[in-house]
């Protein structure tokens, strides 16, 4: 035999390629899902590691109003041995939101999210946009206009709820009003004495979200004085019509419902001196105009 020379070629092998890419899935409609960002080609050996970190791109991305669903690069993920296609691995956002109440609520000019070149807060977002306080205020004077009584004050407040999105600033849902509707309680006007109301109360009333406050005047004008009288009556005839007024109190006025400050008893004693008997006393105690 001869000697024999053999020769091993040693053919390069291709490094393989991988790709991050974030995803915005928030459309539940895949076909409209979009590719936000990506790390670019990363490229390696087949089976060693691939060396990317993607936290800082997740923090900036959650900074700019998104929330992470899905992390589809595990920690240690290494390079296929397939030169032929790009490895890919998905990392997946929805949109955050924020709901925005009276008590919770957006600063109209300021950044939504986190991105200070991002979207703002509209106006009517403020906690005094999204408050609607209505009153009923019932005033009571005197025709002088002087105050009578003191005011009577009912009042709710009713807080209105808005979503937006975190990424596009926009608003997503309105929740309305807290409450559809409120009923204010009756009012009775107070009693003064001396004086009467024009209204002697104020009814319900249904307020909603739409209504205004509103205010009312009850005015006290002053009653007239009440007049009465005691009639001393002589009737010892049995025809009526001749029996005869022997004495009077004369006028006696003073405030409706109030007592009658008239006491009877000396003019009685004064007819019973004179040998008259009393046979009924028609003006009872405690009697009131």
């Amino acid at each position: 035999d001869s000697s024999k020379e053999l020769t091993v070629i040693y053919t390069k092998v291709a490094d393989q390629i991988a790709q991050i890419i974030y995803r915005d899935v928030n459309d539940t409609d895949n076909t409209k899902w979009v590719n936000i960002d990506t790390s670019g080609d990363i490229t390696g050996k087949a089976g060693t590691e691939i060396k990317y970190d993607p936290q800082s791109k997740i923090q900036e991305l959650v900074a700019k109003g998104y929330k992470l669903t899905n992390n589809g690069f595990p920690a240690g993920a290494v390079f296929d041995n397939d030169s032929n296609k790009t490895q890919t691995f998905y990392i997946d956002f929805i949109h955050g939101t924020t709901t925005v109440t009276p008590d919770n609520p957006g600063k109209p000019g300021e950044p939504i999210n986190k991105d200070p070149k991002g979207p703002k807060w509209p106006d009517g977002t403020d906690q005094a946009s999204l408050t609607k306080t209505i009153s009923q205020t019932v005033h009571y004077v005197y025709a002088d206009n002087r105050k009578a009584a003191n005011d009577s004050v009912q009042s709710v407040t009713f807080k209105h709820t808005l979503v937006f999105d975190n990424v596009t600033g926009k608003q997503i849902k309105d929740l309305g009003w807290d409450s559809d509707n409120h009923t204010f309680k009756e009012v009775v006007s107070p009693d003064i004495t001396g004086y009467t109301p024009n209204l002697k109360m104020v009814e319900s009333r249904v307020v909603t979200p739409s209504d205004s406050s509103k205010e009312l005047t009850v005015i006290y004008t002053k009653v007239a004085d009440q007049i009465a009288q005691v009639i001393y009556r002589d009737v010892n005839n049995k025809d009526k019509t001749k029996w005869v007024n022997i004495d009077t109190s004369g006028d006696i006025t003073g405030k409706a419902s109030s007592v009658i400050n008239y006491d009877p008893q000396s003019t009685i004693q004064k007819w019973l001196n004179k040998g008259y008997e009393l046979k009924n006393n028609g003006f009872p105690a405690g009697a009131v105009f």
